[in-house]
């Protein structure tokens, strides 16, 4: 054995095939094992989202076999904060995908520091390199804040959301404050007065075109379809969505349920189940609706589904909000790192990112002096 390090770059998705085996082995054992990081889930991204030429997977290999993956894309990027446009390697993550990550066995910071520190110098022409949604407690945090002689910019920081349901759905309610189960209960009395309100939760697999064409319908009338960002509001999403329903279903848990009054679908939550753990993805409903508080409805029938299932946590996913907080028990903090080469575009994205740096510290010392 000879002990070499050497990288890899998949490039096109009739080849990702031939790493499958190995990619489910390392994801099954790393720390990043959600179900936004599983071959199935990428695929269905890169699929829908991607021209195959932007595709990147990059593998870490030691002695012929891989012991980290790097799911990615290049692009180029035009940003609020920056003036001109950016070569960027770009972790296989959207508002659809709302976490990837590297992965690798959960101990193995040698490997994901090696991934990470190849890759940086393979590049050389990119500019930028977006890690976003990088959990603080992860092994990849640790890495990127250890790398050296490289500029690392935190470009946003947030917290996600969750909540424990282990003690059972009743145990939760308890920890709720008073305002919130009140609101609750009032939901739940307005949307059923004089009705019959009913939570239905089918697998896609089951059946997967009557699913999808009952996500089309209540999609069709939800604001996210009105601003473009709804499941099937354009054909990349609807091509992800349908995947999702077929190709990632085949073999992954992913729960639809349907909230219906008087046996009319109004509302919809998209949940990805792995490791007893709940990810809730997606929801939407009819507008008709709204001051009934559907989507609360919806989170509280499921929760209790769910805790009936013996599930111990539910992921809100994604930033926190007023709304997600009134649920959660817990919440876990993200960053979104750029690494910054040392290109001239990138150098120049360096003193921009400084120089705002400073203004916004000004701002703050005038308004402390007014």
């Amino acid at each position: 054995m000879t002990n070499t390090f050497k990288i890899e770059i998949i490039r096109e998705i009739k080849d990702l095939e031939n790493i499958k085996k190995e990619w489910d082995s390392l994801y099954e054992s790393s720390d990043n094992n959600h179900p936004f990081a599983s071959f199935e889930w990428i695929l269905c991204f890169y699929k829908s989202y991607l021209i195959e030429s932007a595709i990147r997977v990059v593998l870490l290999k030691k002695d012929g076999k891989i012991t980290a993956i790097l799911p990615g894309f290049i692009e180029q990027l035009s940003h609020r904060k920056i003036p001109f446009k950016l070569n960027t390697f770009h972790f296989a993550v959207n508002a659809h995908t709302p976490r990837c990550g590297l992965i690798a066995k959960k101990n193995d910071l040698k490997s994901i520091n090696l991934i990470l520190v190849m890759l940086l110098k393979r590049y050389k022409k990119i500019d930028l390199f977006i890690f976003p949604n990088v959990y603080q407690q992860s092994n990849l945090n640790t890495v990127i804040n250890k790398l050296k002689n490289r500029i690392v910019y935190i470009e946003n920081m947030y917290k996600s959301p969750a909540y424990d349901i282990s003690a059972g759905w009743e145990n939760y309610l308890k920890t709720r404050s008073k305002s919130f189960r009140k609101s609750l209960k009032k939901a739940n009395t307005n949307l059923s007065f004089e009705r019959e309100i009913k939570l239905e939760c089918l697998y896609p697999k089951t059946d997967s075109s009557l699913v999808i064409n009952r996500l089309k319908k209540i999609d069709s009338k939800t604001w996210q379809y009105e601003n473009n960002t709804g499941l099937f509001s354009n054909e990349q999403n609807s091509t992800f969505y349908t995947l999702l329903m077929t190709f990632y279903a085949n073999v992954n848990d992913i729960l639809i349920s349907f909230l219906s009054v008087d046996n009319k679908d109004i509302g919809y939550e998209i949940s990805v189940e792995k490791n007893k753990s709940a990810y809730f993805l997606k929801t939407g409903f009819d507008p008709i609706y709204r001051k009934n508080s559907p989507g609360n409805v919806i989170k509280a029938l499921l929760t209790e589904h769910y805790s009936s299932k013996g599930f111990n946590e539910i992921d809100l996913v994604g930033e926190s909000t007023d709304g997600k907080r009134r649920w959660a028990t817990h919440e876990r903090i993200h960053r979104n790192y750029w690494i910054i080469n040392f290109t001239f575009k990138g150098l120049m994205l360096s003193v921009l990112l400084q120089i705002k740096k400073y203004q916004n510290l000004i701002s703050k010392l005038r308004l402390r002096n007014d």
